[in-house]
């Protein structure tokens, strides 16, 4: 599963070597639905889509709870900070051979 992403071509002021140059970002999809997400984890799974969809519903819940208190919530599988963990995860789901297509 390789890293989808765009060069950008921005004008960079500032460092050793100012000038124009092109940068990484990452390419977005489409977006994907909580309810998507509960149905593939209930296929992939014996837990019943409801079950699942009711889990996602009271997480969305609680991030929202704490975000609004200023409080950071870190998901140790969702991080988008450092595209070295990003890739190492990515590796990881591939030698696990899991399917999320």
């Amino acid at each position: 599963m390789a890293i989808k992403f765009v060069k950008v071509k921005r004008n960079i002021t500032v460092g050793s070597n100012p000038g124009e140059k092109y940068l990484a970002r990452l390419f977005r999809g489409t977006d994907v639905s909580i309810d998507q997400i509960a149905n593939e984890i209930s296929e992939a799974t014996t837990v019943s889509y409801p079950d699942v969809l009711a889990c996602l519903k009271a997480m969305e819940t609680h991030i929202l709870k704490y975000i609004l208190a200023g409080q950071a919530v870190k998901l140790s599988l969702l991080v988008w900070g450092n595209l070295e963990v990003l890739q190492e995860q990515l590796q990881m789901l591939q030698v696990l051979d899991l399917n999320f297509s």
